[in-house]
């Protein structure tokens, strides 16, 4: 490639040639892959530019600023006056010269922009994966299951509820849910029990919200085996009772 022909290009491609200078960089053009290749990337490049952009207001004052800088004396800053008749001998000599620009090759930015669009391709694939992975894995995490439901019931109020033993996770726990609760007043609590024999384990403490619904779960981890014989709900003077204190309001068997 002969690199003073080359260096054509960009004027080439901004239209700055013209006459001779334009035909014998024509010429050379068709003989040079290197160019037709470049200048390919730079049509490619710049074709959709016009639609890439959104039309703006510009900011006030900007209209004026750029008129007087174009118009004013480079020497004293004076503006131009405009209504001054041009003298037609030194208008030619008024034009503004342009200063030479080194032509850049858009080959390294290109690369950067096809490799940034892949990693980000890549990031997202990545992602999709691992969401998918997580989906997969929470599909596939063990059944609770439960091993025995008991209704529990008063014969004093209408207040119902259900108590099972559910097995989660390798932990045994205790789900207890009651309706219709008498309200509590103060320091007053429910606490549910898991009774073994003459043994009573405590297993939970709750306090009934306005429409008198309550709820326990609580995870039977006391040390060694045991065999429980029933559950039951007691109302509570206070929710740091060791052993049940106040009244038995629901029981059933297990």
């Amino acid at each position: 490639m002969e690199q003073k022909k080359c260096d054509n290009l960009l004027d080439y491609f901004n239209d700055k040639l013209v006459g001779r200078e334009k035909e014998e960089f024509e010429a050379h053009l068709n003989q040079c892959p290197e160019c037709q290749e470049e200048l390919a990337e730079w049509q490619e490049l710049t074709a959709d530019l016009p639609y890439l952009s959104e039309e703006v207001e510009p900011p006030l004052g900007m209209k004026e600023r750029i008129l007087f800088n174009v118009t004013s004396d480079k020497k004293d800053g004076t503006a131009v006056d405009h209504d001054k008749p041009i003298n037609q001998k030194n208008k030619s000599a008024e034009t503004v010269s342009v200063s030479p620009i080194r032509r850049k090759r858009p080959r390294t930015w290109i690369t950067g922009l096809l490799a940034a669009g892949l990693l980000l391709s890549l990031g997202t694939n990545a992602y999709l994966f691992i969401e998918n992975d997580k989906n997969e894995q929470a599909i596939e995490e063990p059944i609770n299951k439960t091993f025995k439901t008991v209704q529990l019931a008063s014969e004093e109020t209408k207040s119902t509820g259900v108590a099972s033993m559910v097995q989660d996770d390798q932990t045994m726990k205790l789900v207890v849910h009651t309706n219709n609760m008498t309200q509590v007043q103060g320091t007053e609590t429910y606490q549910v029990w898991l009774i073994e024999g003459d043994k009573k384990f405590r297993a939970g403490t709750f306090t009934p919200d306005e429409n008198g619904n309550g709820a326990v779960v609580f995870p039977v981890t006391f040390p060694g085996e045991h065999n429980w014989d029933a559950v039951a709900i007691s109302h509570e003077p206070t929710p740091d009772s060791k052993q049940p204190k106040g009244t038995i309001v629901m029981a059933s068997e297990l």
